[in-house]
């Protein structure tokens, strides 16, 4: 009537093949959670050119996605000087590479403008210019990197190709 105790001693016990399989199941699991954020990555441009006359400070970004409505550019910093002038929240993406904002502010000659740009998933991007100086629009965009997800994803499938071939 009881439950046999040998069959309790090794719940975890598995024949070779059985245990090859749930090894990479379980890291089959692991993986699909970091698939998410492995395309995660900052803008590769962003180019800020303002317009005394009009006031209009022009940022084209450049964030290359396949679903700009899930993997956007989150969010926008205008400093004039290190002062924060302007902080927009986006939810989307207009574009799923290049796109352009246009933020009016008032800056003077000799005004240092940043403009920041973050991924919703990850990194950021950042330029500047200095109003009424020539070529100050290069692109040289300093992008952050979000994380090591890529490296660590790679390191868990040459994990399970070494169980799968080994462990057997």
């Amino acid at each position: 009537m009881g439950i046999s105790m040998k069959r309790l001693e090794k719940p975890f016990d598995l024949c070779p093949e059985r245990r090859t399989i749930l090894v990479a199941f379980v890291f089959a699991t692991v993986l699909t959670f970091l698939a998410a954020p492995v395309s995660a990555h900052p803008p590769s441009s962003v180019i800020p050119a303002y317009d005394p006359a009009t006031g209009e400070l022009r940022v084209t970004i450049t964030h290359t996605v396949p679903n700009p409505d899930r993997h956007y550019i989150g969010n926008v910093a205008v400093f004039i000087n290190g002062g924060l002038v302007n902080e927009t929240a986006y939810s989307f993406q207009p574009s799923p590479d290049i796109f352009t904002y246009i933020y009016p502010i008032t800056a003077q000659p000799g005004d240092k403008i940043t403009v920041t740009a973050g991924c919703n998933l990850a990194g950021s991007g950042s330029n500047e210019l200095t109003v009424g100086s020539p070529g100050s629009t290069e692109p040289a965009a300093t992008p952050s990197a979000g994380s090591g997800i890529l490296p660590a994803g790679a390191i868990a499938a040459c994990m399970v190709l070494f169980l799968v071939r080994h462990g057997q």
